[in-house]
């Protein structure tokens, strides 16, 4: 492809815009303008596929954890596919689009330049907006290869592939290919496990999380989560700057962005609950399968669970500047609760929280994966985020721990879930984000007080008394359900789910942890 020149360089981002309406405005694309100026377009898939993620085999094969999700592929196949697509490339219309420019990493030290190829110009606007602009590579790293042809489709049976796409990564050539998918977010989340694969050998534990740094005390938040918890809408606050909503890394300098965009669920969202990304959603923005009316009016309301804007972070006035911020202050684990059990805060002790880090306990919003049998469904994701961690569990929990000692962390388990009763129950009802944000605000201004803390024994959780504008009745979940019965009942089932996983995941887990960190049987 070097060869013949089959590359059209942007000269800036609005000619992508303008290509993908002229040409990617038919099915399965259908890119249009919404009324608030944004690109929308619709993909093939509504979630990423995890199913058809491959790691090459090479020089980290020793170091993977290997199982459903982190599937290997030997070198001699990938390489056999490489040419197929390349070929494929040759055959298109069309030059692939090309940048030179982007990085991952905002911290200098751990910056990777990064080569995008794709074949069409929204998925090109997508990187520009979520990777770190900046000048052209200027040779002293090998740049990273992303290489996205969804009109390549493969064959199981002849590439060894799961189905009709493939997501693959090459640690040791930095090569990513995305043959047959069209979901933004398979670019951003094939780097995000890259990365995570790599940096924690530099002694940087890479985080899936938003963070923000208050503006009057310079306080730093860290919030990790999975999708619908909460990590973009509490890190995007009018009272913090925004380092970043969704990966983050956390060096020897302290705590910096992998990325350079922010990638915001937009279901129900209205501008009175989340302020900054309503106003970020404007000409440059990207909106991934976003209804829109007779009128190009989008409706939040309708349509898949998981809709998307994808912008650049200086589209928030609010941003944090530097490459990397300070050490963490305090750190948040969002889990959204469908029991209905756990409470709206708790804080944890050391052990306790690599217990819950380790976990990863949310329910899963079935959507943000692509053929997901259920819409919600209680899960546990290791470090909140487990498919996006492929390396042996050491390395993540310990360097956690390292972390935390060394800098002396609080972590407090924050419930954005369920209260009352559990989630489509008569009586159940969903935290607001306006609890959550005062219980975050409470955190983040050192409000909440050992002294005032009390034992919940169901959980084996410490919780405070009193949070500034949150009704002390939620801060016990006992209180919210009139059936007390079947109240303990659900905190039984939810703690054998708790124990189910942790044997079943993390057999030698130090039993310092077990016996500590765990909820009661």
């Amino acid at each position: 492809m070097l060869n013949h020149g089959r590359f059209r360089q942007p000269t800036c981002d609005i000619e992508l815009i303008e290509h993908s309406i002229k040409y990617e405005s038919k099915a399965p694309i259908n890119a249009r303008l919404a009324s608030n100026g944004a690109l929308c377009v619709d993909t093939n898939r509504t979630g990423r596929s995890p199913a058809d993620r491959y790691i090459v085999a090479g020089k980290y094969s020793s170091q993977i954890n290997w199982n459903s999700v982190n599937k290997e592929m030997p070198r001699d196949v990938f390489l056999a596919l490489m040419d197929k697509v390349m070929n494929h490339a040759d055959t298109l219309d069309e030059p692939l689009f090309f940048s030179d420019d982007l990085y991952i990493g905002k911290d200098s030290q751990y910056r990777q330049p990064i080569r995008l190829v794709t074949k069409y110009a929204w998925h090109h606007l997508f990187g520009r907006n979520f990777f770190i602009k900046g000048e052209a590579h200027d040779g002293n790293k090998k740049p990273w290869t992303l290489l996205s042809v969804p009109s390549f489709i493969t064959v199981p049976e002849r590439d060894s592939t799961h189905s009709d796409g493939v997501i693959a990564i090459d640690l040791d050539e930095q090569v990513i290919l995305i043959a047959n998918r069209t979901y933004g977010g398979c670019e951003w989340k094939a780097f995000f496990t890259a990365m995570n694969t790599l940096l924690p050998f530099d002694d940087v534990l890479t985080m899936h999380c938003g963070a923000n740094i208050t503006k009057k005390e310079g306080h730093v938040t860290l919030f990790l989560g999975l999708s619908g918890t909460g990590k973009t809408a509490l890190s995007a606050d009018p009272d913090c700057l925004l380092i970043g909503d969704d990966g983050h890394g956390w060096g020897p300098n302290g705590i910096f962005n992998i990325a350079g965009g922010c990638y915001a669920k937009l279901h129900d969202i209205t501008r009175e609950r989340e302020q900054l990304i309503w106003d970020a959603l404007h000409f440059g923005t990207i909106m991934e399968n976003v209804v829109l009316d007779n009128n190009r009016l989008p409706d939040f309301e309708i349509g898949p669970e998981n809709i998307r804007g994808l912008y650049p972070m200086d589209f928030i006035d609010d941003v944090y500047p530097a490459e990397h911020a300070g050490h963490p202050d305090a750190i948040i684990f969002l889990t959204c609760d469908m029991y209905g059990v756990l409470p709206p805060v708790a804080k944890l002790s050391a052990e306790q929280a690599a217990y819950y880090f380790a976990a990863g306990y949310t329910t899963k919003i079935g959507s943000t994966e692509a053929n997901s049998l259920h819409d919600f469904e209680p899960t546990f994701s290791a470090y909140f985020g487990e498919v996006f961690f492929p390396l042996l569990s050491k390395y993540y929990l310990d360097l956690f721990q390292t972390k935390l000692r060394e800098h002396n962390v609080p972590v407090y388990l924050v419930n954005t879930g369920w209260t009352g009763g559990p989630m489509g129950s008569p009586a159940g009802r969903r935290f607001s984000i306006a609890t959550s944000r005062n219980i975050v605000h409470a955190i983040q201004h050192n409000k909440i007080h050992d002294e005032d803390l009390v034992l919940l024994t169901e959980h084996n959780l410490l919780v405070p008394k009193h949070v500034a504008g949150v009704d002390e009745r939620n801060l016990n979940p006992l209180n919210m359900w009139d059936d007390k019965t079947s109240y303990h009942a659900a905190c039984q089932e939810l703690n054998q789910l708790f124990h189910a996983n942790m044997a079943m995941k993390f057999p030698d887990m130090e039993s310092a942890i077990l016996e500590s960190g765990r909820p009661k049987s």
